[in-house]
Protein backbone atom coordinates (compact mmCIF):
# COMPACT_ATOMS: atom_id res chain seq x y z
CA UNK A 1 0.00 0.00 0.00
CA UNK A 2 1.25 3.13 -0.94
CA UNK A 3 1.50 6.72 0.71
CA UNK A 4 -0.21 9.24 -1.06
CA UNK A 5 -1.16 13.35 -0.18
CA UNK A 6 -4.24 14.14 -2.03
CA UNK A 7 -3.55 12.79 -5.18
CA UNK A 8 -0.32 15.02 -5.06
CA UNK A 9 2.33 12.54 -4.84
CA UNK A 10 2.54 8.94 -4.09
CA UNK A 11 5.21 6.90 -3.05
CA UNK A 12 5.71 3.06 -2.58
CA UNK A 13 8.34 1.53 -0.72
CA UNK A 14 9.49 -2.21 -1.15
CA UNK A 15 12.79 -3.60 1.03
CA UNK A 16 13.77 -7.18 -0.51
CA UNK A 17 10.88 -7.17 -3.04
CA UNK A 18 8.59 -6.53 -0.01
CA UNK A 19 6.26 -4.06 -0.33
CA UNK A 20 6.23 -1.96 2.96
CA UNK A 21 2.55 -1.05 3.28
CA UNK A 22 2.42 2.71 4.48
CA UNK A 23 -1.21 2.92 5.65
CA UNK A 24 -2.87 4.50 8.77
CA UNK A 25 -0.61 2.42 11.68
CA UNK A 26 2.91 2.40 9.52
CA UNK A 27 4.39 5.81 9.22
CA UNK A 28 6.88 7.31 6.43
CA UNK A 29 8.50 9.94 8.35
CA UNK A 30 10.80 11.10 5.30
CA UNK A 31 12.56 9.82 2.37
CA UNK A 32 15.68 11.54 0.55
CA UNK A 33 17.37 11.16 -2.06
CA UNK A 34 20.10 12.66 -3.21
CA UNK A 35 22.74 12.71 -6.00
CA UNK A 36 26.00 15.18 -6.78
CA UNK A 37 29.22 16.25 -8.57
CA UNK A 38 30.96 15.19 -5.20
CA UNK A 39 28.73 11.77 -4.11
CA UNK A 40 30.60 8.45 -5.67
CA UNK A 41 26.83 7.43 -6.26
CA UNK A 42 23.14 8.61 -5.86
CA UNK A 43 22.07 7.47 -2.51
CA UNK A 44 18.94 7.32 -0.29
CA UNK A 45 17.71 7.57 3.60
CA UNK A 46 14.65 7.51 4.94
CA UNK A 47 12.84 6.36 8.02
CA UNK A 48 9.68 4.51 8.82
CA UNK A 49 7.59 3.35 11.71
CA UNK A 50 6.39 -0.02 11.81
CA UNK A 51 3.71 -0.65 13.88
CA UNK A 52 2.17 -3.97 11.94
CA UNK A 53 6.05 -5.97 12.30
CA UNK A 54 6.11 -6.25 8.96
CA UNK A 55 9.83 -6.25 8.33
CA UNK A 56 9.91 -8.82 11.69
CA UNK A 57 9.81 -11.58 8.56
CA UNK A 58 11.95 -9.34 5.96
CA UNK A 59 15.76 -9.83 6.57
CA UNK A 60 18.04 -6.68 6.77
CA UNK A 61 20.72 -8.66 5.23
CA UNK A 62 23.44 -6.10 3.72
CA UNK A 63 22.74 -5.39 -0.10
CA UNK A 64 19.22 -6.72 -0.11
CA UNK A 65 17.59 -4.32 -3.17
CA UNK A 66 15.25 -1.14 -1.56
CA UNK A 67 12.95 0.24 -4.51
CA UNK A 68 11.04 3.66 -4.51
CA UNK A 69 8.63 4.15 -6.27
CA UNK A 70 7.79 8.02 -6.58
CA UNK A 71 4.56 9.42 -9.10
CA UNK A 72 3.80 13.11 -8.86
CA UNK A 73 1.15 14.96 -9.53
CA UNK A 74 0.42 14.97 -12.93
CA UNK A 75 3.52 12.96 -13.94
CA UNK A 76 4.91 10.09 -14.48
CA UNK A 77 6.09 6.96 -12.04
CA UNK A 78 9.49 7.35 -11.54
CA UNK A 79 11.42 4.09 -10.02
CA UNK A 80 14.65 4.24 -8.13
CA UNK A 81 16.63 0.91 -7.60
CA UNK A 82 19.21 0.89 -4.98
CA UNK A 83 20.68 -1.57 -2.44
CA UNK A 84 20.73 -1.30 1.41
CA UNK A 85 24.26 -0.19 3.24
CA UNK A 86 23.33 0.41 6.86
CA UNK A 87 20.37 0.85 9.08
CA UNK A 88 19.27 1.65 12.62
CA UNK A 89 16.48 -0.32 14.85
CA UNK A 90 14.83 1.50 17.34
CA UNK A 91 12.26 -0.04 19.93
CA UNK A 92 9.45 2.63 20.23
CA UNK A 93 7.30 0.35 22.66
CA UNK A 94 3.90 -0.45 20.16
CA UNK A 95 6.43 -0.97 16.92
CA UNK A 96 9.94 -0.27 15.94
CA UNK A 97 11.29 2.66 14.23
CA UNK A 98 14.04 2.04 10.91
CA UNK A 99 16.22 4.56 9.35
CA UNK A 100 17.82 3.04 6.34
CA UNK A 101 21.09 3.91 4.05
CA UNK A 102 21.53 2.56 0.75
CA UNK A 103 23.47 3.46 -2.44
CA UNK A 104 22.62 3.06 -6.03
CA UNK A 105 21.76 -0.49 -7.59
CA UNK A 106 25.50 -0.60 -8.97
CA UNK A 107 27.48 -2.61 -7.00
CA UNK A 108 30.00 -3.00 -9.16
CA UNK A 109 30.63 0.60 -9.74
CA UNK A 110 30.43 0.93 -5.55
CA UNK A 111 32.58 -1.46 -4.66
CA UNK A 112 34.27 -3.50 -7.31
CA UNK A 113 37.84 -2.36 -7.88
CA UNK A 114 40.69 -3.21 -10.78
CA UNK A 115 43.79 -3.21 -11.47
CA UNK A 116 44.20 -3.14 -14.98
CA UNK A 117 45.12 0.12 -16.80
CA UNK A 118 43.09 1.52 -19.43
CA UNK A 119 44.16 3.78 -22.79
CA UNK A 120 42.26 6.79 -24.33
CA UNK A 121 40.91 9.68 -23.42
CA UNK A 122 39.13 10.29 -19.98
CA UNK A 123 35.55 10.03 -21.61
CA UNK A 124 36.68 7.38 -23.19
CA UNK A 125 37.98 5.24 -20.42
CA UNK A 126 34.85 6.68 -18.58
CA UNK A 127 32.83 5.35 -21.05
CA UNK A 128 34.63 1.94 -20.41
CA UNK A 129 34.13 1.81 -17.28
CA UNK A 130 30.64 2.85 -17.46
CA UNK A 131 30.00 -0.36 -19.34
CA UNK A 132 31.73 -2.50 -17.41
CA UNK A 133 29.75 -1.24 -14.61
CA UNK A 134 26.02 -1.62 -16.39
CA UNK A 135 25.90 2.25 -16.25
CA UNK A 136 24.39 4.32 -19.11
CA UNK A 137 27.40 7.26 -20.33
CA UNK A 138 26.84 10.68 -21.39
CA UNK A 139 30.01 12.25 -22.00
CA UNK A 140 31.77 15.07 -24.01
CA UNK A 141 34.84 14.90 -26.18
CA UNK A 142 38.46 15.63 -24.40
CA UNK A 143 41.88 16.02 -25.62
CA UNK A 144 43.73 13.95 -22.70
CA UNK A 145 45.02 10.70 -23.97
CA UNK A 146 47.16 8.52 -22.13
CA UNK A 147 47.36 5.23 -19.75
CA UNK A 148 45.13 5.51 -16.90
CA UNK A 149 46.05 3.20 -13.70
CA UNK A 150 43.02 2.66 -11.11
CA UNK A 151 45.79 0.75 -8.52
CA UNK A 152 43.45 -1.35 -7.08
CA UNK A 153 40.65 1.43 -6.47
CA UNK A 154 36.94 0.71 -6.77
CA UNK A 155 35.04 1.95 -9.95
CA UNK A 156 33.63 4.68 -8.63
CA UNK A 157 36.82 5.73 -7.45
CA UNK A 158 39.11 5.26 -10.64
CA UNK A 159 36.23 7.39 -12.39
CA UNK A 160 36.16 10.08 -9.63
CA UNK A 161 40.44 10.37 -9.86
CA UNK A 162 40.09 10.43 -13.82
CA UNK A 163 37.12 12.86 -13.92
CA UNK A 164 38.97 15.28 -11.94
CA UNK A 165 42.25 15.49 -13.81
CA UNK A 166 40.61 15.30 -17.82
CA UNK A 167 40.46 18.30 -19.96
CA UNK A 168 39.31 19.16 -23.17
CA UNK A 169 40.56 22.63 -23.67
CA UNK A 170 42.75 24.89 -21.59
CA UNK A 171 39.90 26.84 -20.34
CA UNK A 172 37.71 23.40 -19.54
CA UNK A 173 36.06 22.61 -16.31
CA UNK A 174 35.47 19.21 -16.65
CA UNK A 175 32.86 17.28 -14.59
CA UNK A 176 31.47 13.84 -13.90
CA UNK A 177 28.24 12.96 -11.85
CA UNK A 178 25.74 9.44 -11.53
CA UNK A 179 22.35 10.23 -11.69
CA UNK A 180 19.72 8.58 -9.60
CA UNK A 181 18.45 6.64 -13.17
CA UNK A 182 21.57 4.82 -13.44
CA UNK A 183 23.74 7.38 -16.16
CA UNK A 184 27.20 8.64 -15.85
CA UNK A 185 28.02 12.38 -17.31
CA UNK A 186 30.62 14.02 -17.78
CA UNK A 187 30.25 17.32 -19.59
CA UNK A 188 32.64 20.28 -19.38
CA UNK A 189 30.25 23.12 -17.46
CA UNK A 190 32.19 25.83 -19.11
CA UNK A 191 30.16 24.92 -22.17
CA UNK A 192 26.95 24.14 -21.17
CA UNK A 193 23.83 26.05 -22.47
CA UNK A 194 22.47 28.77 -19.73
CA UNK A 195 20.15 27.78 -17.04
CA UNK A 196 16.38 28.03 -17.45
CA UNK A 197 14.41 30.48 -16.22
CA UNK A 198 14.17 30.27 -12.48
CA UNK A 199 11.49 28.55 -10.86
CA UNK A 200 8.67 30.18 -8.26
CA UNK A 201 8.54 28.32 -5.06
CA UNK A 202 4.96 29.02 -2.56
CA UNK A 203 5.04 28.18 0.72
CA UNK A 204 2.14 25.76 1.88
CA UNK A 205 0.15 26.18 -1.03
CA UNK A 206 -0.16 23.63 -4.59
CA UNK A 207 -0.54 25.54 -7.87
CA UNK A 208 0.11 24.46 -11.23
CA UNK A 209 3.40 25.62 -12.61
CA UNK A 210 5.31 26.48 -9.11
CA UNK A 211 7.32 24.15 -6.48
CA UNK A 212 5.46 24.15 -3.18
CA UNK A 213 7.66 24.67 -0.06
CA UNK A 214 6.22 22.95 3.34
CA UNK A 215 8.22 24.26 5.36
CA UNK A 216 11.79 26.32 5.97
CA UNK A 217 14.18 27.50 8.26
CA UNK A 218 16.42 30.69 7.77
CA UNK A 219 19.92 30.28 9.04
CA UNK A 220 21.98 33.02 10.14
CA UNK A 221 26.21 32.66 10.37
CA UNK A 222 26.93 36.60 9.95
CA UNK A 223 29.08 36.43 13.20
CA UNK A 224 31.96 33.95 11.47
CA UNK A 225 31.53 35.09 7.96
CA UNK A 226 31.06 38.69 8.71
CA UNK A 227 35.12 38.24 10.89
CA UNK A 228 36.45 36.14 8.45
CA UNK A 229 35.45 37.61 4.91
CA UNK A 230 33.19 41.08 6.04
CA UNK A 231 35.18 43.42 7.51
CA UNK A 232 38.10 44.87 5.92
CA UNK A 233 39.30 42.04 4.42
CA UNK A 234 41.68 41.98 1.64
CA UNK A 235 42.88 39.19 -1.12
CA UNK A 236 46.44 39.63 -3.16
CA UNK A 237 47.23 38.04 -6.09
CA UNK A 238 50.93 37.21 -6.46
CA UNK A 239 53.00 36.26 -9.43
CA UNK A 240 56.83 35.62 -10.38
CA UNK A 241 56.44 37.49 -13.47
CA UNK A 242 57.83 41.19 -13.14
CA UNK A 243 55.39 42.52 -15.56
CA UNK A 244 52.62 41.13 -14.30
CA UNK A 245 51.01 43.38 -11.52
CA UNK A 246 50.07 42.38 -8.10
CA UNK A 247 46.24 43.37 -7.54
CA UNK A 248 44.52 43.94 -4.60
CA UNK A 249 40.73 43.04 -3.82
CA UNK A 250 38.90 44.61 -1.13
CA UNK A 251 35.36 45.52 -2.16
CA UNK A 252 32.64 43.78 -3.46
CA UNK A 253 29.01 45.42 -4.67
CA UNK A 254 26.35 43.08 -4.12
CA UNK A 255 22.09 43.89 -3.55
CA UNK A 256 20.71 42.59 -0.26
CA UNK A 257 17.98 40.69 -0.42
CA UNK A 258 16.66 41.41 2.88
CA UNK A 259 15.55 45.10 4.80
CA UNK A 260 18.41 44.65 7.25
CA UNK A 261 21.21 42.82 6.09
CA UNK A 262 23.31 41.29 8.72
CA UNK A 263 26.71 43.43 8.07
CA UNK A 264 27.29 46.20 10.59
CA UNK A 265 29.36 49.49 8.72
CA UNK A 266 29.84 51.33 11.72
CA UNK A 267 31.65 48.17 13.10
CA UNK A 268 33.89 47.86 9.10
CA UNK A 269 35.27 51.34 9.81
CA UNK A 270 36.40 50.72 13.30
CA UNK A 271 38.02 47.40 12.50
CA UNK A 272 40.11 48.89 10.20
CA UNK A 273 42.18 45.95 8.70
CA UNK A 274 40.99 42.93 8.47
CA UNK A 275 42.02 39.42 7.28
CA UNK A 276 44.39 39.28 4.53
CA UNK A 277 44.62 36.21 1.96
CA UNK A 278 47.03 35.43 -1.06
CA UNK A 279 46.18 33.99 -4.21
CA UNK A 280 48.39 31.25 -5.74
CA UNK A 281 51.68 32.37 -7.25
CA UNK A 282 51.31 32.80 -10.90
CA UNK A 283 54.21 31.19 -12.61
CA UNK A 284 52.96 31.17 -16.41
CA UNK A 285 51.43 33.14 -18.96
CA UNK A 286 50.72 32.89 -22.71
CA UNK A 287 50.38 36.12 -23.46
CA UNK A 288 50.49 39.80 -22.52
CA UNK A 289 47.55 40.39 -21.29
CA UNK A 290 47.20 39.79 -17.12
CA UNK A 291 44.20 37.56 -17.83
CA UNK A 292 45.76 34.85 -19.27
CA UNK A 293 47.81 34.40 -16.25
CA UNK A 294 47.95 30.31 -15.67
CA UNK A 295 48.17 30.31 -11.34
CA UNK A 296 49.38 26.94 -9.60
Amino acid sequence: MSFAIKDRIEVSLFINDTEFPLEALNVLHFIHIAWTTRALVPTVHFSIFDATHTLDSVPLQDGIPIRVVIRAYQGQTQTFNFRKYDHKKTNMGNGFAYEVDGYLDFPKYWTGTSVAGLRGTSNDVLSQIATTCGLQFDGASTSDSQLWLPRNKTYAEFARSIADRGYATAASYMEMAVTSTGVLRYKDVITLPPPQPSQRLVLGQFMSGVFTAMDYRPIARSGMNNKMTGYQNSRYSQSLITDVPSTQINTLEFRPDASAPLYNLSVKEKVVRGYQTFSGICLLYTSDAADDVTSV
